[in-house]
C-alpha cells in the first residue's frame, strides 16, 4: 500500500529557491526556454524571479495549490532581444495564477499546457 504524501502548505515554500531544469508544453516554449534556467525564490507573502538579466518580484498568496501573485514588477536593464523575450515569459508564467505541486526539493508550475519542473537550490547561490 503506498503511502499518502501530506499536502504542501504555503510555509513548506517560504524561504526556498527554486531553479528550472525543465519546461515543457508548447513548441515555443520548449524553444525559447530550452536549457535556460532561470530561479524562483519565496519568502513569507511574497516570490522573487531572476531570469537572465532583471529581477523580478511580486506579492503571493498560495490558495488551493495555486500560486497567486499580484502585478510582477522588475527592473529594467537594457537586455538583448531574446533574453527580453524569456523575461516576459517567465513574468507571464509567474502572473498566469500556476498550480503548483511540491514534492520534497522538486517544485512543478503548470499554467495551461506549459510545465516548469524545477529542484530547490542554495539560497546563496541565487544571483
Amino acid at each position: 500500500m503506498e503511502e499518502e504524501q501530506p499536502e504542501s502548505t504555503p510555509a513548506d515554500l517560504w524561504g526556498r529557491v527554486f531553479v528550472a531544469q525543465e519546461v515543457t508544453g508548447t513548441a515555443e516554449a520548449e524553444t525559447l526556454m530550452s536549457g535556460v534556467e532561470f530561479t524562483v525564490s519565496f519568502a513569507e507573502g511574497s516570490l522573487g524571479a531572476y531570469a537572465f538579466c532583471n529581477q523580478m518580484g511580486a506579492d503571493v498568496d498560495v490558495v488551493d495549490g495555486t500560486l497567486v501573485t499580484g502585478p510582477v514588477v522588475k527592473t529594467y536593464m537594457a537586455c538583448e532581444g531574446v533574453v527580453m523575450d524569456r523575461e516576459q515569459w517567465v513574468g507571464d508564467l509567474l502572473e498566469s495564477q500556476p498550480s503548483y505541486v511540491l514534492d520534497g526539493e522538486t517544485l512543478t508550475l503548470t499554467s495551461g499546457d506549459i510545465t516548469v519542473v524545477m529542484s530547490e537550490t542554495d539560497s546563496s547561490e541565487q544571483k
